[in-house]
């Protein structure tokens, strides 16, 4: 509940701050406010359940870079990167590196311009979580495999995959 609440009121934030409303960001950067509303990540966060733990790790702020490490029986390995860069009049380029084997994330790079944002929402149920965000024009720019073939629609309707949130009171 309170990764719900606190992805509300960014969004509500985010709108503000993209319709020229004074709003501050609460002590967080552009990036990190699209990256949690984007991704669902915070850097800093750490998941343990009985036998794996999910760690978000930053290591570069400008743009922002977050690394997700995860350990099991002793073995540690980053399982992809996500960065997002702030291009100005609430436009971000983000991007993800998929690390595993098992292609989890993929790999591809999208332009998302919330200049003309109305509303952002969490969309739950089928295979994934997603975030509807209403006014949004998100163009998919590179992707490792067929990333961009697969989101395109979702894409053309202001709705992207959301990963996150991995802590424990989603």
């Amino acid at each position: 509940m309170k990764t719900k609440l606190l992805a509300s009121v960014l969004a509500g934030v985010l709108i503000s701050a993209c319709s020229g409303s004074s709003s501050p960001f609460d002590g967080k950067s552009p990036e990190e406010v699209a990256m949690f509303i984007f991704g669902g990540f915070q850097k800093g966060t750490v998941r343990k359940d009985k036998d794996f733990e999910l760690k978000v790790l930053a290591s570069q702020d400008k743009p922002l870079v977050l690394t997700i490490n995860g350990s099991a029986q002793g073995q540690s390995r980053d399982v992809a990167t996500f960065s997002v860069t702030d291009q100005g009049n609430c436009s971000f380029l983000y991007s993800v590196v998929d690390k595993g084997d098992q292609n989890t994330f993929g790999t591809w790079q999208a332009r998302i311009d919330l200049s003309g944002l109305t509303d952002a929402k969490l969309v739950y149920g089928g295979p994934t979580d997603s975030i509807a965000l209403s006014g949004s024009k998100i163009q998919c720019l590179a992707s490792g495999r067929r990333e961009c073939e697969w989101m395109g629609k979702n894409f053309a309707k202001g709705t992207m995959v959301r990963f996150g949130p991995i802590d424990l009171d989603e």
